[in-house]
């Protein structure tokens, strides 16, 4: 039986059924897959700390504790658009221009996930829309790599408080 258990999240897996334990406000991303290629990479560098649980959005979730953990990647059963929701500590997110940067299309939420650094995190990603929720101090950084991606992508960039 595994089990998992975060203060971090307040999520909790237990042979497989994830259970809610308090509010928590994940780091939700929109992706669209095509029939040729169903699997999604979250773009972890080496560098960063990570002790999340990652929501699939079909039913399906995994815990990454490294950046190169099985549980980074997901293949679907069908091609569309998936929603993937990260519970926890992700201190780094980058493409830097490689991975499946052609295949995310949204950033529904910033969230509590700890990050540090958005260096290259969403470099030549074709990014249809960017709405951060901005909390703990993360503000300058979301809004900085916001701006740099407007001047780099013509990205539209709304911006929502909780």
């Amino acid at each position: 039986m595994t089990r998992y258990n975060s203060e971090y999240t307040g999520a909790e897996i237990d042979a497989g059924i994830t259970k809610i334990l308090k509010p928590y406000k994940p780091f939700t991303t929109r992706w669209r897959l095509d029939d040729a290629d169903k699997t999604i990479a979250l773009p972890l560098p080496v560098a960063g700390e990570y002790d999340f649980v990652v929501d699939w959005g079909d039913g399906t979730t995994g815990i990454v504790t490294a950046y190169n953990d099985a549980a980074v990647s997901h293949t679907y059963t069908t091609a569309g658009i998936k929603t993937v929701s990260i519970m926890g500590k992700m201190t780094h997110w980058s493409f830097n221009n490689g991975g499946d940067k052609l295949k995310i299309t949204d950033v529904l939420r910033g969230g509590y996930s700890g990050l540090t650094s958005l260096n290259g995190g969403f470099t030549a990603a074709r990014i249809l829309s960017l709405s951060l929720m901005i909390r703990r101090g993360l503000k300058m950084l979301l809004i900085r790599t916001a701006c740099s991606l407007v001047a780099q992508h013509s990205t539209q960039i709304s911006q929502h408080g909780m």
